[in-house]
């Protein structure tokens, strides 16, 4: 089963750390990412650009409307990605690792499910 691995944190949050500790965070990041590897789990896996350069696309009525980002107000923003094929524990388990888990949240959810 795949699962995509969703990392939600405050960007305020993530800019008021000080240097050495986002270095320390992304070598958590890159060591998660290893590890997957290395397990044969790893599909995809990144981080974001800011919430701000985002564009939200939306069709409505036959028109193409662009929006800059973020199109909503929340106070957590979408910052990476992992994209895993494991069993569902194993999934549960990387993301309890992820720095994210700590000052913002990961949301786990099963990816390649049919409608």
């Amino acid at each position: 089963m795949r699962y995509l691995l969703l990392m939600y944190e405050a960007e305020s949050v993530w800019k008021a750390l000080p240097a050495e500790e986002r270095r320390r965070h992304i070598a958590v990041y890159d060591e998660v990412r290893q590890e997957a590897e290395r397990n044969g789990h790893l599909v995809a896996a990144d981080g974001l650009a800011a919430s701000g350069q985002a564009k939200m696309i939306r069709r409505r009525d036959g028109r193409l409307g662009v929006t800059d980002g973020p199109f909503a107000e929340t106070k957590e923003q979408l910052g990476g990605f992992y994209l895993l094929e494991c069993a569902e524990a194993e999934a549960l388990e990387y993301a309890g690792k992820l720095p994210a888990a700590e000052t913002g949240s990961v949301e786990v959810r099963a990816a390649g499910i049919p409608h």
